[in-house]
């Protein structure tokens, strides 16, 4: 593998990583939302859903847009809507604002499955794929098991809303590496 193709990999799996780490964010604090919100098991399930609901419309049409206009711009726009929907959460002061930003949050995460993993096949056809592949899939299972860990031990500190502050804050040098490498 060649190293420009390898930092291509640990790129993409900084992205899997973000795009999990994102999606995951509210599950730990839902605790600190119902208390801050005055919100129920019911508003904190609709979260989640529509954040599904948001992805299973928009990820065709994004992987549809990766094929015409180019994988690192959709992954690049996708990545900072991400990061901007996780920033607004954090200032929001209304539950019916945190429901929007997540819903925001779900086209923004739409965008890496699709776009990314043919990236992947992009740069690895053939007999590296399956090896490019794994590589950048352990970076969303490290997202996913890492966000409880890092989102709820920040809000034993912090409350709810920094939390979702230094993650979003976190993600802009893995953007402006994909948005400048070659």
């Amino acid at each position: 593998m060649k190293k420009q193709l390898k930092g291509e990999v640990v790129i993409l799996s900084l992205f899997h990583f973000m795009h999990h780490l994102y999606g995951l964010s509210l599950p730990p604090l839902f605790p600190l939302l119902k208390n801050h919100f005055g919100i129920g098991n019911i508003q904190v399930g609709l979260v989640v859903s529509m954040i599904s609901i948001t992805m299973a419309v928009f990820q065709l049409p994004l992987g549809l847009y990766s094929d015409k206009f180019g994988r690192k711009k959709i992954l690049s726009v996708c990545f900072s809507i991400m990061l901007a929907a996780v920033f607004f959460t954090s200032i929001s002061f209304a539950f019916w604002m945190v429901l929007l930003f997540q819903i925001i949050l779900g086209i923004g995460m739409s965008g890496y499955h699709p776009v990314g993993l043919s990236a992947i096949a992009d740069l690895f056809p053939g007999k590296e794929t399956g090896k490019a592949m794994s590589a950048q899939a352990i970076g969303g299972s490290l997202g996913v098991a890492l966000a409880p860990i890092i989102l709820g031990g920040l809000a034993s500190f912090y409350g709810w809303r920094v939390p979702l502050r230094i993650i979003a804050f976190a993600g802009i040098p893995a953007l402006g590496q994909k948005y400048y490498s070659s």
